[in-house]
């Protein structure tokens, strides 16, 4: 479920590195600079360095020394802590992604409302509210979109100070019945969704 690797030169060539689950107990961190504290170490990676001040945990962690490559690769995991002492480079299509891969439908801070109310899949949950509103969930037919559910509280994220908040962005509201059998419903990614999607203020800083 985890990845870890340090070494002088990373490269990773034409190969995908995926890790397993979903995260939603990140909370929001002293902003310290994880990067800069594992570069200072030496040896290898330890379980307990996978953290950061126990409010923030990573699933996938690289340590390059001096020199990182992705050629044609993509990092995928839901939460990843990717470091360099030197030299970076992304090269012809690499990517790192966490598409996806945060809370739940029903999960955490300012997650999406739900009306408990309406029949089995015929209301989408609402947009979790994440730094921006999100959407109401709807239900429609041929000749009209009527709201049905109401979008996450807008809840206070910390400022945003040299690095980005930590705290983990909330799921969309369960449309699929009861809450706990939301998850176990959930389609493939590229197929019809039991939640509305989340709410990001105007912009992104990175």
């Amino acid at each position: 479920r985890r990845f870890a690797a340090r070494a002088g030169t990373v490269e990773i060539d034409d190969h995908s590195v995926v890790t397993v689950g979903n995260r939603c107990n990140n909370t929001p961190s002293t902003k310290d600079d994880r990067c800069r504290q594992l570069l200072a170490a030496s040896g290898s990676i330890s379980r307990a360095s996978q953290s950061l001040n126990g409010s923030v945990g990573f699933d996938l962690v690289v340590v390059a020394d001096s020199r990182l490559v992705l050629h044609g690769s993509r990092l995928l995991a839901a939460s990843m802590l990717v470091c360099s002492g030197g030299i970076v480079s992304l090269e012809d299509d690499a990517s790192l992604d966490a598409s996806g891969r945060g809370c739940l439908p029903g999960e955490g801070l300012g997650h999406g409302g739900r009306n408990a109310s309406a029949p089995e899949g015929s209301c989408g949950g609402g947009g979790g509210s994440a730094l921006g509103l999100g959407g109401a969930g709807a239900e429609f037919d041929s000749s009209y979109v009527r709201a049905c559910a109401g979008a996450g509280e807008l809840t206070p994220y910390p400022g945003f100070g040299p690095l980005l908040p930590t705290q983990s962005a909330a799921g969309g509201g369960c449309g699929m019945g009861p809450l706990q059998d939301c998850a176990s419903k959930i389609k493939p990614r590229g197929r019809s969704m039991p939640s509305a999607g989340g709410g990001l203020g105007p912009g992104l800083g990175l």
